[in-house]
């Protein structure tokens, strides 16, 4: 049966001090690393998924930290970089940007205050202006250069991601990274009061998902339970058949009507939680085709630190299990729906339309330029394993070089310039310029 495997990380709240000679927590991020290896004894991981809460308090230095322990994991797993999937979560919004800009303060409090009706409105009426836009986003100027490196960057014209993996000739997996943290940079924040408006979470596109062969995984750091409701957001989110978030520190599970929700524990909690207790997930989706119709099992093995012997072990999920499992039943495709074409390797970027995040609600939406997760896989590729790796000023120079930015280019932060720069180096020639280019470099 055709399945799918992830890996699940959240919570790593690194500081720059991690990794120091006194880092006590550097035992339990390296035993994770060999525990995941163990229990996978070799079964094939198509992405590593982490679901918010990278650094402790959004600064370059914890990321840097933060990406050499991921690549770690992710190469013993035998992942790429294009293979990890990351959103913010509220420790990755930098919170001194809020202390030090009235006009910010002023943003969220206008959107937090806002009645259910109208957050939405508040929240469009932001973002399709340039100027108040990138205020709202300033505080993921740290996570965005950090998550340039895996296509997982939030920005005014793309709070989310979209990229797509392929179960067989019949399914495809659409992965959305949506960022719920973009108001939430508050102690007091608790359950339902996270807003993450309407707009991250209609994936669906009006379509009746199952019938076209499409399942849809919904990242998010805080779960659905701590969203403030607005709108129809529940009628949304339904669209989703699995969604995994982090925050709360601790393992659960559950299925409401046809979506299991999976809230993983945390990579490194605070040693003063009365329930310290490190952890991780390994997700595995699989279809299960029948002659009664297609069900889609979700398998979710919890993994938690054992105190009493220091080291990783087997979490019980209920009634003595050590495995959560729900099956949900797909709707029959429909027989106009087109199937899906074969792919070379696992990994397929959603197309352009899929991938970009409307500025607006409602009719007459401006779509805005895909990421680079928009990408073909080999083009991606090439931009992982082989312009990542260059110094920032590098790669801005080459671009420059290239003749790849233009005059209104000079409107975004370097983060999206680039972007905008590689897509049109793309439609230009198929970035051929750009990979001979860094050939000359070597």
């Amino acid at each position: 049966m055709p399945l799918l495997r992830f890996v699940q990380v959240s919570d790593i709240h690194f500081r720059d001090f991690n990794d120091d000679p006194h880092d006590t927590d550097s035992f339990t991020r390296k035993a994770l690393i060999q525990d995941v290896v163990a229990t996978l004894r070799g079964e094939k991981v198509n992405a590593l998924i982490v679901s918010g809460d990278v650094a402790y308090s959004g600064k370059p230095e914890e990321y840097t930290v933060a990406k050499k322990w991921l690549m770690a994991l992710a190469q013993q797993i035998k992942l790429s970089a294009n293979e990890v999937w990351l959103v913010p979560g509220n420790h990755d919004f930098d919170r001194s940007t809020l202390t030090d800009s009235k006009v910010l303060r002023s943003a969220h409090s206008d959107i937090r205050g806002a009645k259910p009706g109208v957050v939405d409105r508040e929240i469009s009426e932001y973002l399709r202006d340039k100027i108040s836009a990138q205020v709202l986003l300033n505080p993921f100027t740290n996570y965005n250069d950090f998550a340039f490196d895996f296509s997982s960057t939030t920005t005014p014209e793309q709070l989310y991601w979209t990229t797509e993996i392929q179960f067989d000739d019949k399914y495809l997996c659409k992965l959305h990274g949506l960022n719920s943290a973009v108001l939430a940079a508050y102690d007091e924040d608790d359950e339902g009061d996270i807003i993450i408006g309407l707009r991250q979470c209609q994936f669906a596109d009006g379509q009746d998902t199952d019938e076209i062969g499409e399942i849809h995984v919904a990242i998010c750091h805080h779960p659905v339970g701590w969203w403030k409701k607005h709108s129809d957001i529940d009628a949304h989110v339904s669209h989703a058949r699995v969604v995994l978030s982090g925050h709360t520190h601790n393992n659960f599970y559950t299925k409401v009507d046809d979506t299991v929700h999976c809230s993983c524990n945390a990579v490194q909690p605070d040693r003063r939680e009365d329930k310290w207790q490190p952890g991780y997930n390994i997700v595995t989706l699989e279809l299960r085709y029948s002659t009664a119709g297609t069900e889609l099992e979700v398998r979710v093995v919890p993994r938690a630190w054992n105190k009493a012997h220091a080291r990783y072990d087997s979490f019980v999920v209920e009634e003595g299990k050590t495995e959560f499992v729900r099956k949900v039943s797909l709707k029959p495709l429909s027989k106009a729906s087109a199937q899906c074409a074969p792919l070379s390797g696992d990994m397929v970027v959603a197309d352009v339309a899929s991938a970009t995040l409307s500025v607006a609600g409602g009719e007459g939406m401006q779509q805005e330029p895909a990421s680079i997760a928009a990408l073909p896989a080999d083009k991606r590729e090439l931009i992982m394993s082989k312009f990542i790796p260059l110094a920032f000023d590098m790669r801005l120079r080459l671009l420059a070089d290239l003749g790849l930015f233009v005059p209104e280019d000079e409107k975004l932060n370097a983060i999206d310039r680039m972007q905008s720069a590689i897509l049109r180096g793309n439609e230009r020639d198929g970035l051929q310029s750009l990979a001979a280019a860094i050939e000359k470099l070597k």
